[in-house]
């Protein structure tokens, strides 16, 4: 079939044509995790970053295998379900696999939780930060010519 032909095509009917969604299945050993639409498995590409990229070969164990174009690994392997592109995040590489011992896999949940700790934490302080901003700009603005304040009210900062 020629491309002229496919682009007249509805595009249900060119569905089962995408190579991206054929044959994709999961690249990790003992994982049987194949795309099905709607089974709520996200599989991803290996990263173009070679560092990143080393470090997620490493991950996967695999003995004299270099990933391809067409290796893809599943959401099944990272702590949380989806892959991070924060490197602080334990999601950053793929971390659960058939070969992680449960002492292991129980150090990587710990890191998630630490992990959304400390995020949190630095948005409260952003946040905290922004408050602060604001009061200050109004006591900058309450304040007309010769330093007479228009109002006389005071400011009551909330947490």
């Amino acid at each position: 079939m020629t491309s002229r032909e496919l682009r007249t095509l509805p595009d249900r009917v060119r569905e089962w044509q995408k190579p991206y969604e054929m044959g994709k299945s999961c690249c990790a050993v003992g994982c049987t995790n194949r795309y099905s639409k709607g089974s709520g498995i996200h599989f991803y590409r290996f990263p173009r970053d070679e560092e990143r990229r080393a470090k997620w070969v490493v991950a996967v164990a695999r003995k004299n295998w270099a990933p391809s174009e067409h290796s893809w690994i599943c959401s099944a392997h990272f702590v949380c379900g989806l892959k991070s592109d924060d490197p602080l995040s334990p999601d950053y590489v793929p971390s659960v696999f058939a070969h992680t011992k449960s002492p292991a896999k129980r150090r990587l949940e710990e890191g998630v939780k630490r992990f959304e700790r400390v995020s949190l934490a630095k948005n409260r302080r952003v946040e905290s930060g922004d408050k602060q901003e604001a009061a200050r700009s109004l006591l900058e603005l309450s304040e007309v010519g010769n330093g007479h304040p228009i109002v006389n009210h005071t400011l009551v900062y909330l947490q």
